[in-house]
């Protein structure tokens, strides 16, 4: 709670003293340390005249930032409003006056016009107080006496004085009382300087604080691009606290603002895979079902999904995982025609450990928004931020699923390395003749390499490996990971058991390629009347009547762990490992 009084300010937060009083002084007897400066010229030609009576402030503490007495607090409370005057021991008893650290300075140069930035404070100018008419006056304005306990402000030539440039502190080569600055001194003597840095500091603490757990790597975190480790900086904000003067706290409150401004959100890595929360229903984008509004849904174990896993391109495009398709029109997906790109912004609503994501969509509600109607929730669009409705979670993806049906065989076809789960075999394919002659991978599946895969019914998750080796295998399939429209030039081969022929590679009859799968071309050229290509896993013999070392007959089991008499065509688990019966 803020409690004013004429030229004092009370405040009741804890920790903090309670009394901020500053003191206006007569511009003639002022000594150097901090002040507010008030601009009292009210003019019609101060940028309107009442509108240009306020106290001053800067932006930013910075070189080449601006001031300006417009629209400014009644009571100043924070630190941009705090000027670090300097009394000169010089004939002129000359005044250098610079934001509260000595970053930037007031800058008046001979005969200048509407400089209005703010210099180095090495470049500082001394200013003159002239607290009567200005004699002789500068210019053909009329030329009048400051109003009481202020000052006009001119440079040691006394060829140009501070005046408005606009609605901003600049100069002008006049000494007119139309539009030149008339300026107060109000003093932060003794503790008040520190009460009032102190309390500017307990604000930055304070600001600071929260984001201290969520400054490192990874998603949903923040870099820091400035000073040391933040957290630290807190730290020692809290010991100036007890113990610091008003320029240590000053610049403590600085240094702790400047490291706060330095957070950038980390970026999500092209190439990589997420998964997307909304803040508002805590659900993840969820593509398994094409829609206009694609859903958002919980995740289910320790696993995401298919449906909520998404691939980001090198052209900043979002591609879903089960369907291989990217999210367009912001909330729903579509082909890579129409795909949008996207921006992930750090929080609009400052909200942090939070994105907000805009994509390019040209027909407006470019904001990706997290909507619910009764018990559905969805991914909707936006024209504008909405606190909450706009901001989501990004979250690394380590494993990819994949699902072998009951026919015990699936494709893929993965932009990354992948580890091979246990239960699963994996093979590339090579032409031989009519056939396909599968050779079994190891460990490790190379990105961009098409594969088939062998295993019992059910879903396997294959872990991501961004770091392993590239590697490029002697094979002749290939693969796609967007859903893309089958070529008329191309015969195109894809995973099919085939009434006559059995499991292999045929023809497609179908329009679309699905995404992340692997299949065939031309495979056995453009022109062929074969439907496809059976699997050659190799030369196996008979296993029938196999016995172990010690002349007991061996234990065979098919791939779902029953045991059976005699293995007929296909692979089965024999003493412990795979044998493939042709």
């Amino acid at each position: 709670m803020m409690l004013v009084a004429f030229c004092g300010i009370a405040w009741a937060q804890e920790g903090v003293p309670t009394t901020i009083t500053p003191v206006l002084k007569n511009p003639a007897d002022i000594t150097t340390g901090y002040y507010l400066l008030k601009q009292v010229n009210n003019n019609k030609d101060c940028a309107g005249g009442e509108r240009g009576v306020g106290y001053i402030k800067y932006n930013t503490e910075t070189v080449g930032t601006k001031a300006t007495p417009v629209g400014t607090d009644a009571n100043p409370t924070a630190a941009n409003y705090v000027w670090y005057v300097e009394v000169n021991n010089d004939a002129n008893k000359t005044i250098t006056i610079s934001t509260v650290n000595k970053v930037a300075s007031w800058h008046l140069p001979s005969k200048a016009t509407h400089v209005k930035p703010l210099v180095a404070y090495a470049q500082k100018t001394k200013l003159i107080r002239v607290t009567g008419a200005p004699n002789p006056p500068l210019g053909s304005a009329t030329a009048e006496a400051p109003k009481e306990n202020s000052c006009y402000l001119t440079n040691e030539q006394k060829d140009s004085y501070v005046h408005f440039s606009g609605t901003e502190l600049g100069s002008w080569t006049s000494s007119g009382a139309n539009s030149t600055f008339m300026v107060q001194f109000y003093a932060l003597e003794g503790e008040n300087a520190n009460n009032y840095a102190k309390r500017e500091l307990q604000k930055a603490i304070d600001d600071a604080t929260p984001y201290i757990p969520y400054v490192g790597t990874g998603m949903n975190k923040y870099t820091q691009g400035e000073g040391q480790a933040l957290k630290t900086l807190v730290a020692d904000a809290k010991e100036g606290l007890k113990n610091g003067d008003a320029a240590t706290n000053f610049a403590l409150e600085r240094e702790v603002n400047k490291a706060v401004n330095s957070l950038t959100i980390n970026q999500p890595v092209i190439g990589h895979f997420y998964a997307i929360k909304g803040k508002l229903n805590k659900k993840y984008m969820d593509g398994t079902e094409m829609k206009a509004k694609i859903n958002t849904t919980d995740k289910v174990g320790d696993n995401f999904s298919a449906g909520q896993i998404f691939y980001l391109n090198t052209d900043k495009k979002l591609l879903n995982y089960a369907q291989g398709y990217h999210m367009s029109g912001t909330h729903t997906l579509n082909a890579t025609d129409v795909a949008n790109t996207w921006t992930f912004h750090a929080s609009k609503g400052n909200k942090i450990g939070y994105y907000t994501l805009q994509s390019n969509f040209s027909g407006g509600g470019q904001y990706l928004y997290d909507n619910k109607s009764g018990n559905n929730t969805f991914c909707d669009r936006n024209r504008n931020y909405k606190a909450d409705n706009c901001d989501w979670q990004i979250e690394e993806v380590t494993t990819l699923p994949v699902t072998v049906t009951e026919a015990g065989w699936a494709t893929l076809y993965a932009p990354v390395a992948l580890t091979i789960p246990a239960g699963v075999t994996v093979y590339t394919g090579k032409v031989n003749g009519d056939k396909l002659t599968l050779t079994q991978v190891e460990t490790t599946i190379p990105a961009n390499t098409p594969v088939l895969i062998e295993a019992t019914a059910n879903t396997y998750q294959f872990t991501i490996d961004y770091n392993a080796a590239e590697k490029t295998i002697d094979q002749s399939l290939t693969g796609t990971i967007e859903t893309k429209a089958k070529s008329a030039e191309a015969t195109i081969f894809t995973l099919q058991n085939n009434e006559t022929a059995g499991l292999g590679l045929f023809k497609y009859k179908g329009n679309n390629l699905q995404g992340f799968r692997a299949y065939g071309e031309n495979l056995l050229g453009t022109s062929t009347a074969a439907a496809g290509l059976v699997f050659d896993f190799g030369s196996v013999t008979d296993i029938e009547g196999v016995t172990t070392d010690n002349g007991e007959k061996a234990e065979i089991y098919d791939l779902s762990g029953r045991r059976v008499a005699k293995a007929q065509k296909g692979i089965y688990i024999i003493n412990g490992k795979k044998v493939i019966i042709k």
